[in-house]
């Protein structure tokens, strides 16, 4: 589902069999199945699959019954208003960040994400608010999990070189 929700088109049950390093039976098993509960969408012509209308129901119910995100949201709306910033709310979930809530702060210039999107541990005020939280050695080894995106001329890219790592504090200094 995930490999559907990112591509642009839909795709074939072989193209979703390559890239997911999986037989096309076990692949169309799947596809099968999702498509008849409608998490997926399959085109009667070309026989491709699509991201389904059932994946908003699932999405909106989480929205209607979680207390973080209820909570949440009540919060970041009102600093939004009152101050017309941005507000974000994201997670660690296992060792993967994201986004769960952005309330727009009606400002000329704003950073729209998408929940679920992936933060940038190193390069977003957010992600270096989550790494604060940790001792520093968690937190170099959530940064050495994956390689670190060079978003600007003066990203750092290499938490183990990085001289700016705040001692015992797990707050990164990298831009």
């Amino acid at each position: 589902m995930e490999l559907l929700n990112a591509s642009q088109e839909p795709l074939g049950t072989r193209e979703i069999s390559r890239q997911l390093g999986l037989s096309p039976a076990i692949v169309q098993r799947l596809l099968n199945t999702l498509t008849e509960k409608h998490y997926l969408r399959r085109d009667p012509v070309t026989r491709q699959y699509s991201t389904g209308y059932q994946t908003l129901n699932m999405g909106a119910g989480l929205m209607a019954r979680d207390t973080l995100l209820l909570e949440a949201r009540k919060e970041l709306q009102h600093l939004a208003d009152s101050m017309r910033i941005d507000g974000y709310l994201g997670v660690l979930q296992d060792k993967t960040p994201m986004y769960l809530l952005c309330i727009d702060g009606k400002r000329p210039v704003t950073v729209r994400v998408l929940p679920g999107s992936p933060i940038g541990l190193h390069n977003t005020a957010i992600g270096k608010a989550i790494l604060s939280s940790f001792p520093d050695e968690k937190a170099l080894e959530l940064l050495r999990t994956e390689p670190l995106e060079q978003s600007t001329a003066k990203t750092i890219t290499d938490p183990g070189n990085s001289s700016r790592l705040c001692t015992g504090s797990g707050l990164t200094d990298m831009c």
